[in-house]
């Protein structure tokens, strides 16, 4: 009996160390993550993917050195969704981050998750 048992025990190991987790799709591309002059504030510009629901209210994450720093929301409607608008996304910035990130590259510090 330990004879059988043993394989059987491998067999069940290998099959649940292949399984894999099926991940969300992405509802939306992040493009440009930058100072907005007018508004003295970060943008973040979204564009709607093929799994982006109308009427669906999507959380943005904004993470600061891969730390998260603050939250906010997303919607489109089916008419947005039939020309793909870009929605802008917008985060408060102190005066002195406005003056440290304007026109500078801020991939290495910013990054953004979208999710429903």
């Amino acid at each position: 009996m330990k004879r059988l048992l043993l394989p059987i025990t491998v067999l069940l190991l290998l099959a649940l160390a292949g399984t894999t987790c099926v991940s969300q799709k992405q509802v939306a591309k992040v493009g440009t993550i930058a100072v907005n002059i007018a508004y003295l504030d970060l943008q973040i510009n979204l564009t709607p993917t093929s799994a982006t629901q109308a009427g669906t209210e999507y959380v943005v994450e904004l993470y600061e050195k891969g730390k998260l720093r603050d939250t906010s929301t997303v919607t489109w409607s089916t008419v947005e969704l039939n020309v793909t608008k870009e929605e802008y996304v917008h985060f408060p910035l102190t005066h002195e981050e406005v003056d440290a990130y304007a026109w500078q590259d801020l991939s290495d510090v910013f990054s953004v998750k979208v999710h429903g």
